[in-house]
């Protein structure tokens, strides 16, 4: 799993989300002012996490974003999991690499558990527990 800036940005933004709705829409340019990220990076972000089911997206004038779950329904995983697509490392194996079976399979079973890992990390840690930790 690569973890980008995209993913960073987004845990952050979801964070601030968290600490600032109040039941209220949060504005994309009030988030990306609290932690200088470029205005239009950060909305794109929003957006992809809208469609990925962690935010909220509310129009009109005093639109904004507000949380889809309750911040302790929501893990690092799934913010994550909404930016960044998991690589297939099996799938890369079998496409780019003739012969070497045996090491192939060894290998097979290694990215597994390491995606498998990665992910039981990430879904231990949920945005009501960095809300806290900030408090």
């Amino acid at each position: 799993m690569r973890i980008g800036k995209t993913s960073v940005y987004g845990v952050f933004a979801t964070l601030y989300v968290a600490q600032h709705a109040n039941g209220k829409p949060v504005q994309g340019r009030d988030i990306a002012e609290a932690y200088g990220i470029p205005v239009e990076y950060l909305l794109k972000i929003l957006q992809l996490l809208a469609r990925g089911g962690i935010l909220k997206s509310e129009r009109g004038r005093a639109g904004g974003f507000v949380l889809n779950h309750t911040p302790d329904h929501i893990t690092l995983y799934d913010v994550f999991n909404a930016l960044e697509s998991m690589p297939d490392y099996n799938q890369l194996l079998e496409e780019s690499i003739n012969g070497a079976q045996r090491v192939k399979s060894h290998l097979q079973g290694l990215f597994s558990q390491l995606v498998n890992n990665n992910r039981d990390i990430l879904r231990q840690l949920s945005i009501r527990q960095l809300v806290e930790m900030e408090n």
